[in-house]
């Protein structure tokens, strides 16, 4: 369990925060309602610091360096 927090933790901050909202609000909605919300929670991602770094780690084949923005 240890292993998987550690591995949680490393990724982006306001990602994980996204993704928490999801399912934590998803649980409470119907269907159609539940998957617009994830749809707009991942549009969202788009939107960030990290996502740009998450591209260029990527395609520079490096480790990731997360800046939680």
């Amino acid at each position: 369990m240890r292993k998987l927090a550690s591995k949680i933790a490393r990724e982006s901050l306001p990602i994980l925060i996204l993704a928490k909202d999801v399912l934590n609000c998803g649980f409470n909605l119907d269907l159609d309602k539940a998957l617009k919300f994830k749809i707009e929670c991942f549009a969202n991602c788009f939107g960030t610091e990290d996502h740009d770094e998450g591209i260029a780690a990527f395609i520079e084949k490096r480790k990731l360096s997360f800046k939680d923005k």
